[in-house]
């Protein structure tokens, strides 16, 4: 639940989980940053996603100096953005069952940096 970006152009994410299985109705949902990654900065490219602890820190406290805003879980929701926008897995708490468990689906879409 660290804050990341995509290598798209669009992201989208939805939640098919039953909203019942979610046991703190206020979280579980997408918490989107207004800090885009840099076009020019392959984070990718230079290891961000190999726990670089550094590079990690700096990121995220240049992100949560920015707005933020917390999209809700709520079944059947789709939540649609630009890639490169940072973003995160807002903390939640769902059943610890099989039906219950809290499932996100994730299409992206395009090249980053196009049109």
């Amino acid at each position: 639940m660290r804050p990341h970006t995509d290598q798209a152009a669009v992201t989208v994410n939805f939640w098919i989980t039953e909203q019942s299985a979610n046991e703190r109705p206020d979280s579980g949902g997408l918490v989107v940053y207004a800090k885009e990654q840099s076009l020019d900065v392959d984070w990718f490219e230079q290891n961000y996603n190999k726990h670089d602890e550094h590079m990690r820190h700096q990121i995220a406290v240049d992100i949560t100096s920015s707005a933020a805003i917390t999209i809700p879980y709520m079944e059947n929701r789709a939540v649609i953005f630009r890639s490169n926008l940072y973003h995160q897995t807002d903390e939640y708490w769902f059943r610890d069952d099989y039906t219950g468990r809290r499932l996100n689906v994730t299409l992206l879409f395009g090249a980053r940096g196009s049109d």
